[in-house]
Parts: C-alpha cells; structure tokens; sequence
C-alpha cells in the first residue's frame, strides 16, 4: 500500500482516539458526582456516528483507488477454457 493510504488510516485512528478521550470527559469530568452525562453521551454518539460515516467513505475511496489502479496482481491464465482440459 502507498503512503498516502496509510497516512489516512493513522489519521481516521488518531479522529477516533479524540472522540473517546472527548466520550471520556464529557461523561466523567463533566459531572461532579461521577454519573453518566446522558447529553453529553448523546453527543458523544452522534460524533462516533458521523466519524463512523467518514471512515466507511474513507474505506470505500482506498478501495475504489486500488480497484482502479493495477495495484492488485493479474492472474495472466484466470480464464483458461475448460473444453481443452478434457
């Protein structure tokens, strides 16, 4: 795989990392009496769903980018003609 590609998936992991570590303070060091934040869980969700999208777009790009290229190796003989080998 080329740099590029693995640029972006340390990129949609270093996203994720900053969506728990703000799930962590919002639930935590939000109230005072350690209890679950549930608007601020809510949100947190949310945020994991939209960075969710993003990755899976993300996913589907990389692919379709190494789909198009010759990236992938050809077998030259996939298609051999299966009357010759009776």
């Amino acid at each position: 795989m080329s740099t590029r590609v693995y640029l972006i998936i340390i990129a949609v992991l270093a996203s994720l990392a900053a969506v728990f570590a703000a799930l962590w303070v919002l639930t935590f060091m939000n109230s005072m009496e350690w209890a679950i934040n549930y608007d601020a869980l809510n949100l947190c969700y949310q945020t994991l769903q939209t960075q969710y999208s993003k990755m899976q777009s993300q996913y589907y790009d990389i692919v379709r980018s190494l789909s198009s290229s010759n990236s992938y190796p050809q077998l030259p003989n996939a298609r051999l003609n299966t009357r010759n080998h009776r």
